[in-house]
């Protein structure tokens, strides 16, 4: 998995964003296999999307294939992998409609702001060797509010022992039906 993401990530040597001629658009295979990473991508089967375009973009080069790689990427929340594909997109100069050039620079805003998030998160949690995060500490309750909370107990409960002293033992009120002889 790794492998394919450094494949991804680096253009073949000697090769820059503009020196590309790879067209997907001139290859049946390509046209067919973007497609199924489309659908994929629409019943939200990303994984399976990403693995079909991943090897799709390192057979072809072609930088239009960088922006739905790096959607992909960024919805699966792999902002750091996303990242570098949006500059890619945007270096390789290909798109002209100012309206989709703000959209790919807003969504790499987002990507680099939740890989820093991500990346606060994780240098501030410490873990042990295993990567797992350790239980929360448990929060010390303060004597005194153990006293406070005994205190108030114990007046409860006296109160309720002397209000059943008291109306259990008082004089029994006389009956209202008094009978002649």
């Amino acid at each position: 998995m790794c492998l394919a993401i450094v494949a991804v990530s680096f253009p073949p040597q000697g090769m820059h964003a503009a020196e590309v001629t790879a067209n997907c658009d001139e290859s049946p295979t390509c046209r067919e296999r973007f497609s199924q990473a489309q659908q994929f991508a629409k019943e939200e089967e990303l994984e399976k999307s990403l693995a079909i375009l991943q090897p799709l973009y390192a057979t072809y080069p072609d930088p239009r294939l960088t922006y739905p790689l790096a959607r992909l990427l960024h919805r699966l929340k792999r902002q750091i992998d996303a990242i570098p594909l949006y500059q890619r997109y945007l270096d390789a100069g290909i798109e002209s409609n100012a309206e989709v050039l703000a959209r790919v620079r807003q969504f790499q805003r987002e990507a680099q702001i939740e890989a820093e998030l991500d990346r606060r998160v994780t240098s501030t949690s410490p873990t042990d060797a295993a990567g797992n995060h350790p239980p929360p500490p448990a929060t010390k309750v303060k004597p005194w509010v153990w006293v406070v909370v005994g205190v108030a107990g114990l007046a409860a409960m006296g109160t309720a022992v002397g209000l059943g002293v008291y109306f259990g033992t008082g004089v029994p009120a006389p009956d209202a039906t008094v009978m002649y002889r």
